[in-house]
């Protein structure tokens, strides 16, 4: 861990000393129009000896996501979404064979707050790093009735840890494209022993947008995690 500590902060300092080149840097706010699908997959026991597993499925929602430049290169970044997904739950016996299946709501929420620092490599592009305070829940789950089980109600599961991104932003005419990695410490629920917990994930992402005025864009954006992310942006610059 050490080592990659290491490793990361001489990358830093190498990007700090690179010459500086004309770039404009400008603060904005996002409306996001979200959907989920895909991951999210643990299970408790039932108390008879088998398991209840349960798979994210599909989420609507929507979200706000904000930059606000404090100084040249720096900026403050905050994200808050939340969405109504739907969970896909089974009961397996002792042995893993199915019993039952039902399907039930929850709700997802994110939130991350964190600084960033943008390091101008040209006229139209430009590469930024960003530490993040993340924060996941995954609450306010529907009881059902499980066939041959009774009602099932599980339990809220949040958790908060350190985020860390790496991106590059490219603008060309009334375009923006930003492409990034993205590390969390709080990217997926998995199993642990009798309970689950919340563990690390490494993804990406990338996004269009399209300048119709100086301060009004639209677009869109797609993020590939354990649960992954799209949305439609509605951005206004200040």
């Amino acid at each position: 861990m050490n080592k990659s500590l290491n490793c990361g902060a001489a990358a830093l300092l190498i990007l700090a000393a690179l010459p500086v080149q004309a770039a404009t840097e400008r603060s904005y706010f996002d409306l996001r129009l979200l959907g989920t699908s895909g991951g999210g997959d643990f299970s408790e026991p039932d108390g008879t000896g088998g398991t209840l597993g349960a798979e994210v499925d599909t989420g609507l929602g929507w979200g706000i996501r904000g930059v606000w430049v404090f100084a040249p290169r720096w900026h403050l970044y905050a994200e808050w979404s939340t969405s109504n997904t739907t969970l896909d739950v089974t009961r397996r016996d002792a042995g893993g064979a199915r019993l039952a299946t039902e399907e039930s709501d929850f709700d997802l929420e994110r939130i991350w707050l964190g600084v960033g620092y943008s390091w101008p490599m040209g006229n139209d592009w430009s590469i930024y790093g960003r530490l993040t305070y993340d924060l996941v829940e995954y609450g306010d789950f529907d009881r059902f009735e499980l066939e041959g089980f009774g009602t099932v109600a599980l339990d809220d599961e949040d958790d908060s840890g350190v985020g860390a991104t790496l991106g590059a932003q490219w603008v060309t005419g009334d375009w923006e494209f930003d492409l990034w990695a993205r590390y969390t410490s709080v990217g997926e629920l998995v199993q642990d022993g009798a309970g689950v917990e919340f563990d690390n994930d490494l993804g990406g992402g990338v996004r269009a947008v399209y300048n119709l005025t100086d301060s009004l864009s639209l677009g869109g954006d797609y993020e590939l995690q354990d649960i992954d992310t799209w949305s439609v942006v509605f951005r206004y610059r200040f």
